[in-house]
């Protein structure tokens, strides 16, 4: 008998880094708010404010705000909403596939 086993589910994560005073952070705020709206399983989001004690920046971030999907850099600055979508769009097409 041979017993096929589900893909195990994977969880992304978007992570937003955005710091107090800056100028195109809101826009980040609003895009992650927009993004959640979306309802994409299987994705969580973060906002990281680097001014706040403890956060933790990686080695990749070294401006605000900067978007990492599964700690890889897909965005310096704020990302238009179509290639966010599609960023978006693409891992969930690769979790489709078998």
């Amino acid at each position: 008998m041979l017993l096929l086993q589900p893909r195990a589910q994977i969880q992304h994560s978007l992570d937003i880094y955005v710091a107090t005073g800056c100028r195109t952070c809101a826009e980040a705020l609003a895009l992650a708010a927009v993004v959640a709206n979306w309802n994409i399983r299987n994705l969580d989001i973060h906002i990281v404010d680097l001014g706040e004690p403890g956060a933790i920046r990686p080695q990749s971030v070294f401006a605000v705000p900067t978007y990492l999907l599964d700690g890889a850099v897909i965005s310096l600055g704020n990302p238009g909403m179509d290639e966010i979508r599609e960023q978006l769009d693409r891992i969930e097409e690769e979790d489709r596939c078998p």
